[in-house]
């Protein structure tokens, strides 16, 4: 429910505030965050339309995208959120010097500096 209404708030370009506030939330208050109440409250902080935003989520508009996305995951072995691929190879740490590593790796081996 959390992705559909990420991606419902992005059709109204507030993808990344709304997504920040949601999992702020989520981190306090664990699963009681996640209801559609709460997700449409969310909404009209952001002064997103909120008619738009309850059709989209009621109506789960994004779902077969984020199941795509959730199918891709399992079938790339990945854990959970976060993870990340760079390059196509899962980085099993999370740090900025893992990270940066990685990159610049890639970027090297891509012949980009």
């Amino acid at each position: 429910m959390s992705a559909n209404a990420a991606e419902c708030a992005a059709d109204q370009n507030a993808f990344w505030p709304y997504h920040d506030r949601l999992f702020a939330q989520i981190s306090a208050q664990g699963a009681a965050a996640v209801t559609i109440e709460n997700m449409r409250t969310l909404a009209s902080e952001f002064t997103l339309d909120e008619n738009a935003f309850t059709t989209c989520m009621t109506q789960q508009t994004h779902n077969q995208e984020i199941q795509a996305s959730v199918n891709e995951a399992i079938a790339l072995g990945l854990p959970g959120t976060p993870s990340i691929l760079v390059d196509g190879q899962r980085l099993d740490s999370l740090d900025y010097a893992a990270l940066s590593s990685a990159v610049n790796a890639a970027l090297a081996a891509a012949g980009i500096n």
